[in-house]
């Protein structure tokens, strides 16, 4: 037994057994970090250890024969003391050894903050952010519906203006309205870590209003509550919901968000009804739609005059309605909207919404009279409107379209994705951004983007048009 001890380190097999362990030790705690994270198959971290398994008895076996020397690998020989190669060799496997009990030390010490699920949830979690989901209408009446899907935005609206809460974009939490998704995916497609859903029941005065702040990594509920108010009461409830989320998610409200959440509504509650009510059928489009909406911002500033988003979306009703509906002349939209577009901005000088109003209806003019002057003036009230709220991604969208329209593909490129980036899943932008990326010639880029749209929403045909006609382009026939 003491000849063959002495033979194994002669042929310096117990140090090469010894590094090669180290080694195998240190790829299987490697293999173990990254498994989790890259969703890597049982069968893969299994293999690895066969192969390992296999590898220890060829190594045994080679150094058993072999010993490596300055002239190269040679055959170890039968029997002797160390010659000078044997002992410089056994020098350079120690060193081998010592360097990798240092990496193995230094993975012990990190592995269990690198890419822990734990500590990536306590990254993630350092920044708040949620998804309004569209709360769900509990009455058969299409009208209570609207008024639903109105309050959901206003949520949504109250929560996006508080700086450290990141807040998913209308459209993109509206994309999940009547499916039955898994709140993980939601979390993962919109890149947030908590959804606020509920129900609302109306019925003449009264209203029942359930509210829950969910996490989607775990379906854990932090907060939830029932409201059983009049009418009368529902920007107080409004207000109360805003709070306890930001509460159950420990975000501090600076001063003046503080002041905002608590600021006297201008509406009375029917009107605020009939507000709501119209900004969800304009956001429908449709003649139809767009019709009522506007018979409702009508009907508020008649009774509500001082009231300057009823202005901004009766004005972006008309142009809409004129733009993609052909219910009249744009000489005679712009006609109508200009007013209301100037009262808006006269009422709320710094309201975000009512300049991109100002910049859609100046974007309009350039489009359909060719004036540089509105080129100019729109691209500065979208600027505008953007530096009043950079979460604002209706204003980047529609200034993207603008630069669209001057053939400035890569600064619209830029503006699309600032707008999906604030809007996930918005329809309109992944569209646009594919067409952009056609132009430049970057093929690729605009496929991706408009399989993704088409998968995002089936029943939408124009983004299978604009694959094919992209393959049509490129002689894919």
């Amino acid at each position: 037994m003491n000849d063959l001890f002495a033979e194994l380190k002669r042929r310096n097999v117990i140090k090469v057994v010894t590094a090669y362990l180290i080694a195998s030790w240190i790829t299987l705690q490697m293999a173990d970090v990254v498994r989790e994270p890259f969703g890597m198959p049982d069968w893969v971290f299994q293999s690895i250890l066969i192969t390992l398994g296999i590898g220890f008895v060829l190594t045994v076996a080679l150094a058993w024969i072999f010993k490596f020397t300055p002239e190269g690998i040679k055959r170890t020989s039968a029997a002797g003391d160390f010659a000078a190669e044997g002992f410089s060799t056994g020098r350079k496997i120690d060193f081998v050894i010592i360097a990798l009990l240092a990496i193995a030390l230094i993975g012990y010490v990190t592995k269990d903050t690198l890419f822990d699920p734990q500590q990536e949830a306590v990254d993630a979690d350092a920044v708040k952010s949620i998804a309004v989901l569209p709360f769900v209408s509990m009455s058969s009446d299409v009208e209570n519906e609207y008024f639903s899907d109105g309050l959901s935005e206003e949520l949504l609206n109250m929560l996006a203006n508080i700086k450290d809460l990141k807040v998913a974009g209308r459209t993109s939490s509206f994309y999940y309205k009547g499916r039955d998704i898994d709140l993980r995916e939601i979390g993962s497609q919109l890149n947030v870590n908590h959804v606020l859903e509920g129900s609302v029941r109306k019925s003449g005065n009264q209203v029942r209003i359930t509210a829950q702040l969910i996490s989607v990594a775990d379906g854990y509920h932090l907060w939830s509550e029932v409201y059983d108010r009049q009418l009368d009461d529902i920007f107080k409830i409004q207000e109360e919901i805003a709070r306890a989320v930001t509460a159950a998610l420990k975000v501090t409200l600076l001063g003046e968000e503080d002041q905002a959440l608590a600021m006297e509504q201008e509406l009375n509650p029917e009107a605020h009804s009939m507000y709501l009510i119209a900004r969800s059928r304009q956001r429908e489009r449709g003649k139809d739609n767009l019709l009522q909406a506007m018979q409702f911002f009508e009907k508020i500033i008649e009774d509500f005059p001082d009231f300057s988003p009823a202005y901004s979306g009766l004005s972006d009703s008309i142009l809409l309605l004129s733009n993609n509906h052909f219910y009249m002349t744009f000489e005679e939209a712009r006609e109508m909207a200009t007013p209301h577009i100037e009262k808006a901005l006269q009422l709320a000088p710094l309201s975000s919404d009512a300049w991109a109003s100002k910049g859609f209806l100046d974007q309009e003019i350039f489009e359909n009279n060719g004036d540089s002057e509105y080129l100019a003036s729109a691209e500065a009230a979208y600027l505008k409107a953007h530096d009043l709220d950079p979460k604002n991604a209706q204003a980047l969208y529609w200034y993207g379209i603008l630069m669209d329209d001057i053939g400035n593909y890569k600064a619209a490129i830029e503006l699309f994705n600032q707008s999906l980036e604030l809007d996930p899943l918005a329809r309109i932008p992944r569209y646009r951004l594919a067409l952009d990326y056609q132009q430049l010639g970057d093929f690729d880029e605009a496929r991706e983007a408009l399989a993704e749209s088409a998968r995002l929403y089936p029943d939408f045909p124009t983004p299978r048009l604009a694959l094919a006609n992209l393959e049509l382009s490129i002689g894919n026939f």
